[in-house]
C-alpha cells in the first residue's frame, strides 16, 4: 500500500518532507488556465518546476488536467466547458510534454461541484473525458487516465454516485 497527498504547484520542500513521511504518489493540478492563460501562449515553468521537485524526491506523479482559460470558456471562467477543439490541442500538448514524467491523468477536478465545472455530467463525458481519453491513449497506450475526480461532499451540485452513474451508462 503506498500513500499519496495531493499538492497544488510548488517549490520542492513540500515534495521532499512527503517522501520523507512515507508518500510514494503525489497529485498536482495541471491547469489549462495557467499552462495558457493566452491563446497559443505557453508557460509551462511552474509545472516543469513541480514535477522535477516530485521526481527529484523519488515520487510517482498523478496530474489533474482542467480548467478552461476564461477565453476558451463557455462563460468565460475556469468552470466553463471549453471550446473541444482547444480543449483537446490543451490535452495534447500537456500530455506530450510529460508523458515520460507523468504515468496518471486524472480529468478535470471535482466537475460535479459548480464552482470548479458549470456543464452537465453528460457533457464531461462528451466534451472532456471521451477525447482526453483517446488523445492520452493515442500518445501512449501504456498511460492511465483517471477520472472524474469526484468531491464526496454533500454540498456537491451532483451527488458522487449519480455523477458516476451518467459515466458509466453512456460509457465514459
Amino acid at each position: 500500500l503506498e500513500a499519496g497527498v495531493c499538492i497544488h504547484l510548488n517549490d520542492g520542500p513540500q515534495t521532499t518532507a512527503m517522501k520523507t513521511m512515507g508518500a510514494g504518489w503525489v497529485r498536482i493540478d495541471m491547469n489549462w488556465n495557467i499552462m495558457e492563460a493566452q491563446q497559443d501562449r505557453w508557460d509551462f515553468t511552474p509545472f516543469d518546476r513541480t514535477i522535477y521537485n516530485a521526481k527529484r524526491a523519488g515520487l510517482q506523479v498523478f496530474a489533474s488536467i482542467g480548467y478552461s482559460p476564461g477565453w476558451a470558456s463557455s462563460n468565460g471562467m475556469m468552470n466553463g466547458v471549453p471550446n473541444q477543439a482547444r480543449w483537446e490541442n490543451f490535452v495534447r500538448t500537456a500530455v506530450s510534454r510529460y508523458k515520460n514524467d507523468v504515468r496518471v491523468f486524472g480529468i478535470w477536478n471535482e466537475p460535479n461541484l459548480s464552482q470548479f465545472w458549470a456543464g452537465s455530467a453528460q457533457q464531461y463525458v462528451d466534451v472532456l473525458l471521451r477525447p482526453a481519453y483517446a488523445i492520452i491513449k493515442s500518445i501512449d497506450p501504456s498511460l492511465y487516465v483517471a477520472g472524474p475526480d469526484l468531491a464526496m461532499l454533500s454540498s456537491a451540485t451532483i451527488s458522487a454516485v449519480d455523477f458516476m452513474k451518467v459515466v458509466r451508462q453512456t460509457g465514459g
